[in-house]
């Protein structure tokens, strides 16, 4: 018992020992080495760097080349030392936390390429135009030249998200972007025309070409439109009013799939009368038993109560030389092809679903007397078939 413990003991020692050594080498390797490439930086810079406050000289030189000249967007001032380079939102400590939760879900109204401090998205104004653009309470505001596109677009945005929660699936909001936005024309509306020093708003009019993202004037309009003012036109208040209502919705909420057993018969007679839609994408084939031979009983009794529910709803008596009250018979309530069997021919299934007896070509009592598609009496329609 003896030799067999100091076996144990001697294996434990050495593999403590062992242990210590592979940690000590690991300890003594050298640091991997660096990648050769650095890694790519964020092109936007924080909302809280300097940077974000006073913009690099390439951003300014951008705008010059893009807006095609350096000058003020709104008053057309040339001189280079009035012109700054403007944000789309007041930078007040309180104020850039509540632009930036738009970002965020469920709003998803800003990405990279829509964060207000990307070059794209600056401007270059007069320093007057610029402090009374850029406060708590703008005296002026832009906004695209045509705001029912961005209403349309929202709107079929929720729907197409609708669908998808139907189906158990969550989409994100998808926004337009510059390049959506082709026209890229946007007009100036007064809110303050005394801090402005002009008369009336007929000098700024005309719309103006910008290239930047079109969702930060909108949300940067919605934080200093709702004013007081006489002189901010009734009618766009209204449309960004309605737009900033369905900017404000809630996510559609996901339902939960449920997955019907088609092989039970209640389930197939439910999942018969439902039709795929325009949106609802592929539809997975439903599993059904294929019987051959004869319909059971409760399969008549099912067909005869489909044929009661498509029939017309008058008393009067229907003969084949007659049309059909009806125009259009939703899809599933006519009885599946497959369950009349084999053994029926196309005249049977006619016969029982319209009552109309197709004759062969070439019948010499029908003779003369067909319509175009070889049928006896008046043509029928696809929805009688």
């Amino acid at each position: 018992m003896s030799d067999r413990s100091d076996t144990r003991r001697i294996r434990r020692i050495k593999r403590s020992f062992e242990e210590y050594n592979a940690g000590k080498d690991k300890r003594a390797m050298p640091p991997p080495p660096r990648p050769a490439t650095p890694r790519p930086r964020s092109r936007v810079p924080s909302v809280s760097s300097t940077s974000y406050r006073e913009p690099a000289a390439t951003a300014r030189s951008f705008l010059v080349l893009r807006d095609g000249g350096e000058r003020c967007w709104l008053c057309g001032w040339t001189a280079a030392a009035a012109i700054d380079v403007a944000h789309n939102f007041f930078k007040a400590a309180s104020d850039t936390p509540r632009f930036l939760q738009y970002q965020k879900a469920p709003f998803n109204l800003l990405g990279e390429t829509t964060h207000p401090a990307h070059r794209s998205n600056l401007i270059l104004l007069c320093k007057n135009h610029h402090a009374l653009y850029d406060c708590h309470y703008p005296s002026w505001i832009m906004l695209p030249d045509d705001v029912d596109f961005f209403i349309t677009w929202e709107e079929a945005d929720f729907r197409k998200r609708e669908l998808a929660a139907k189906r158990g699936v969550m989409l994100d909001r998808t926004v337009p972007s510059a390049s959506d936005y082709i026209s890229q024309l946007y007009r100036v509306h007064i809110i303050d025309m005394e801090s402005m020093g002009v008369a009336s708003s007929d000098s700024f009019s005309a719309a103006k070409r910008w290239g930047g993202n079109p969702l930060t004037v909108i949300l940067k309009a919605m934080l200093g439109a709702f004013q007081i003012s006489t002189a901010m036109p009734s009618e766009v208040k209204r449309k960004l009013l309605h737009l900033l209502d369905l900017y404000g919705r809630a996510p559609p909420p996901a339902k939960q799939v449920v997955h019907h057993d088609y092989t039970n018969d209640e389930d197939d007679e439910l999942s018969s009368r439902l039709a795929p839609t325009l949106f609802s994408g592929t539809v997975t084939p439903r599993k059904r038993n294929r019987k051959c031979g004869p319909p059971t009983p409760e399969a008549a009794l099912r067909t005869h109560t489909r044929l009661q529910s498509v029939s017309p709803a008058s008393n009067t008596t229907w003969s084949p030389g007659t049309a059909r009250e009806h125009e259009f018979n939703p899809p599933g309530l006519l009885p599946e092809l497959w369950q009349f069997g084999p053994q029926f021919s196309a005249n049977d299934v006619l016969r029982m679903i319209c009552g109309t007896r197709a004759p062969h070509h070439g019948d010499d009592e029908d003779e003369g007397h067909d319509g175009p598609n070889g049928l006896r009496g008046k043509r029928l329609r696809p929805s009688e078939i």
